[in-house]
């Protein structure tokens, strides 16, 4: 395998593991949600923390489907 085709491979896997790691940080999140005892409001800023992180990483990948970069 020459260092092209590793390349390929690594930039089609990527989105594959981000979104793995993004599902791993919704389970981190709730686990901290639940332990802090801090009830409906702990989920809710909690969450919205996690939206605002990722939700540049989405956009990206959305409008980069769309113009089909």
């Amino acid at each position: 395998m020459d260092n092209q085709e590793l390349i390929e491979l690594f930039d089609n896997l990527t989105p594959y593991f981000v979104a793995g790691l993004i599902g791993l940080m919704v389970m981190i999140v709730l686990a901290l949600a639940r332990e802090s005892k801090g009830g409906k409001m702990a989920y809710i800023v909690l969450s919205i923390a996690l939206l605002v992180g990722t939700s540049g990483w989405i956009a990206k990948t959305l409008i980069q489907y769309f113009i089909k970069v």
